[in-house]
């Protein structure tokens, strides 16, 4: 009958509940799936940004060793060891940053890698919770770390702040160079994709598609490309850059063009790049095309130097910047690196910078 069945039922709901229960954290083990809320140190939500790579609406918890994207059809968990660095980039348009994440292991969507991860964030304030005391942010990243249980600010701060604390890796940004119209970037594209191209002070970065970050240590050689002067009646009224690599870990060397710059922007990348010690195959070449006052300002010889391939060096110049590294991004009084230098903006006092790349003020602790 029904009434005895019951407690044969009973028997086995009991019996089977525990290997539900071991099924069920196998499955979440490996889904990399946690039900466990206390161990978030802190979140923000897919409204908070948007990812331009991969592409959608991520809300991005933060935890102690890893951080976790939430999309609506893919969720990634990203170890902060398989993060090469992190760099935060002020776009041109003056409403967004981008918050570059650079990955040692590429994510996969379908058959798509992406080794660099690119949060665009709006100049806008947000005030974010740390799910931590006092006493444990400052028994766990130390005395001045700039986290606290309630932050606000400007949210690309935030998250730059969150990111390097937990992490414990650079946030690097913008350094000396200015464009002709003064921001970090110059507007050119890479094949049929606009973008922008972003020297750093050791290395150029292209944003967003396809996201270049390319390091002077491993550029053979720069050259300008179709440039053709500055008077009225050149031919063109932009010019390509051509980018050479050095052959890097195996991989054959590769050449990257960026092309249809203004020709506005020559005389400050020819600045900045012969100020950092990179080879330009056709220095003479394309400076033969300026003016005599422009190569007076540039202090390029006069044509009848045979040496094309120049760097400071070969002129006579200082080459010892390119030494300096990327800016790394200083905030709310963590903790300058070890091997930062006068190059920093943050410690020479440089006219030159400015709030494009704000920093958050040092914390009365430091």
């Amino acid at each position: 009958s029904l009434h005895d069945a019951l407690p044969i039922w009973q028997d086995l709901k009991d019996h089977f509940r525990p290997c539900g229960s071991v099924v069920h954290a196998k499955i979440m083990e490996l889904s990399r799936l946690t039900t466990v809320t206390g161990a978030i140190t802190a979140q923000f939500s897919a409204e908070d940004g948007t990812f331009l790579l991969p592409r959608g609406r991520y809300g991005v918890e933060m935890y102690g060793d890893f951080f976790r994207m939430h999309g609506n059809m893919y969720d990634y968990k990203i170890n902060f060891a398989d993060v090469e660095r992190f760099i935060l980039l002020p776009r041109t348009d003056d409403v967004h940053y981008a918050f570059i994440i650079a990955l040692d292991k590429p994510i996969r969507q379908g058959q798509q890698r992406y080794q660099h991860l690119v949060w665009q964030l709006k100049k806008v304030d947000k005030a974010l919770e740390v799910n931590l005391t006092e006493e444990e942010l400052e028994a766990k990243y130390g005395k001045g770390s700039g986290l606290k249980p309630k932050l606000e600010g400007p949210l690309y701060q935030l998250v730059a702040r969150v990111f390097k604390v937990l992490s414990g890796k650079k946030v690097f940004t913008t350094g000396k160079f200015r464009s002709n119209d003064d921001r970090h970037a110059v507007n050119c594209s890479v094949k049929a994709s606009t973008g922008q191209l972003y020297p750093l002070e050791r290395s150029f970065v292209f944003v967003h598609k396809p996201t270049l970050v390319l390091r002077f240590e491993d550029v053979a050689s720069v050259e300008f490309e179709r440039f053709s002067g500055y008077g009225q009646g050149s031919a063109t009224k932009n010019f390509d850059l051509k980018v050479s690599m050095r052959s890097v870990g195996g991989d054959p060397p590769k050449d990257h063009s960026f092309t249809s710059i203004e020709r506005a922007e020559y005389k400050p990348l020819l600045e900045f790049l012969t100020s950092k010690g990179l080879k330009i195959r056709n220095l003479q070449e394309t400076a033969a095309r300026a003016t005599n006052a422009a190569k007076e300002a540039l202090g390029i010889g006069s044509d009848d130097d045979d040496d094309d391939d120049a760097g400071p060096a070969a002129r006579g110049g200082d080459s010892n910047e390119e030494d300096s590294p990327d800016e790394d991004y200083e905030d709310a009084g963590a903790p300058a690196s070890d091997d930062d230098d006068d190059d920093d903006d943050d410690d020479d006092g440089d006219d030159g910078s400015d709030d494009e790349a704000p920093k958050i003020a040092r914390s009365e602790e430091r």
